[in-house]
């Protein structure tokens, strides 16, 4: 892949991505793979994931000229995989869910899309070689990688491997406090967290993501200047590049300023990166992507908090060793319940016991009295007898924050202490005999 002809007009962190297909897998040649820790892997509060932010920091931090294994199986048809197709409307095997003609192309590999996807030009002709390429070769890998321009110093080429390369799990984590109704006990630190964790999704590379009084954004090192590109995800990012360019377009030529109109705020001065604007920040400022959705100039802007980091990471993860009480106990637990502290094993390894999560009412931690033979059939549902077992505590999100994994919330613990309806201790067999005995002597219209 001809890489450093691409150095002359390359945004920061250009992704480039290898499709190979062959009778065996590819690795890339002289260079290293790394592997995405999925810790990693999370979104900043609006919801952006920050896969494409960590796959290149892990890149940077293999050496700046590693691959990720993306995919590494059997060729894959046009149509997605039945994990990847939950509903069923491409795998079914017949339109279930009613997609023919309805004017969009969604499964071209399916006979009942096809009138639909021969609108899209070029899609059926790439379903055809996809499936060309499926009954000719056994496997595809999908390496990528994501280079600056000062990182483009080589040509990768690729050969082949009989051994498998393990592929990169994308799936992500986030840890939120939230729906969590106790009381943190290190508000400090849950503070810090709310106010970097958007640094999940930022990738400053020379330098550090800060919280602005703008936003997240990046304060870059000494000989460093501010970017703003398009990113993986098709939004706007800000990283840190050198600020002097590693190819000079005009240097024969004379181009358009850049700089010519452009403010990066009162302590921000532009410069010409080979025909892009970079701002550098003087002062207690940082870079941060504008609101002008069509704006690829940074701005500076007061920094309030600092991350210690250069972002792509799972900041939030921070929560999950933060002691927080966990929720108070639940307001009724029924006539013949009461309240019983939760075991240890059952708390959250952040999640503490605190006065908040015991009941007021000492009284609602003792048993109720057992039954009495004389009123009621042992294990029965009347008087004083027992009930059948009841959900222990409260619902809702426990001290864990309420994990969330592929976006999904995770069910957590949801009070210190949990309701019980059954007796600590069953009647003696004494005692049972005795109330079966007593029954016999009853009328049949005794009350039981």
């Amino acid at each position: 892949i001809p890489l450093k002809l691409t150095a002359v007009a390359a945004e920061p962190h250009l992704t480039v991505t290898a499709y190979l297909y062959g009778q065996t897998y590819f690795v890339p040649d002289g260079h290293p793979i790394a592997k995405v820790d999925p810790d990693d892997i999370s979104r900043d509060r609006s919801g952006r994931k920050n896969y494409p932010m960590v796959l290149a920091r892990t890149i940077d931090e293999a050496g700046r000229d590693a691959f990720v294994v993306e995919y590494a199986d059997a060729s894959p048809t046009a149509n997605p995989s039945p994990a990847d197709d939950p509903s069923g409307c491409c795998t079914a095997g017949f339109d279930l869910c009613g997609i023919e003609n309805d004017g969009q192309c969604q499964c071209p590999a399916s006979t009942y899309d096809t009138s639909d996807c021969e609108a899209v030009p070029g899609v059926l002709d790439a379903v055809e070689t996809l499936e060309g390429f499926r009954m000719k070769y056994l496997y595809l890998t999908r390496l990528t990688t994501r280079l600056s321009a000062e990182e483009m110093t080589f040509d990768p080429a690729f050969e082949s491997t009989p051994v498998r390369p393990l592929s990169t799990d994308p799936a992500g984590t986030y840890v939120d406090l939230d729906g969590c109704t106790a009381d943190v006990m290190a508000p400090e630190t849950a503070a810090w967290v709310d106010a970097v964790e958007d640094c999940a999704a930022v990738y400053c590379d020379h330098g550090q993501c800060v919280q602005t009084e703008q936003g997240v954004g990046c304060a870059c090192d000494a000989g460093y200047v501010a970017r703003v590109f398009t990113d993986l995800d098709g939004a706007r990012s800000v990283t840190c590049v050198p600020q002097d360019p590693p190819v000079v377009l005009d240097k024969d030529i004379a181009l358009p300023d850049p700089c010519a109109g452009v403010d990066c705020g009162p302590a921000g001065v532009c410069h010409d990166l080979g025909g892009f604007a970079a701002c550098a920040c003087g002062g207690a400022t940082a870079a941060v992507v504008r609101e002008d959705p069509q704006s690829l100039v940074p701005q500076c802007h007061p920094i309030v908090e600092m991350s210690n980091a250069p972002g792509a990471e799972n900041f939030s993860a921070v929560r999950a060793a933060i002691p927080v009480c966990f929720a108070p106990p639940p307001e009724d637990c029924g006539g013949l319940g009461w309240l019983e502290p939760r075991p240890v094993t059952e708390l959250a390894p952040n999640g503490v016991v605190c006065d908040s999560s015991l009941p007021a009412d000492p009284s609602r931690l003792v048993p109720p009295p057992l039954p009495d033979p004389d009123i009621c059939e042992p294990g029965g549902d009347g008087g004083q007898g027992t009930a059948s077992s009841s959900a222990g505590g409260a619902s809702g999100q426990g001290a864990s924050g309420g994990i969330e994994s592929g976006g999904t919330p995770s069910d957590g613990m949801g009070a210190g202490c949990g309701c019980r309806s059954e007796p600590t201790r069953p009647a003696p067999l004494a005692l049972l005999t005795l109330a079966a005995l007593a029954r016999r002597r009853r009328s049949p219209a005794a009350p039981h």
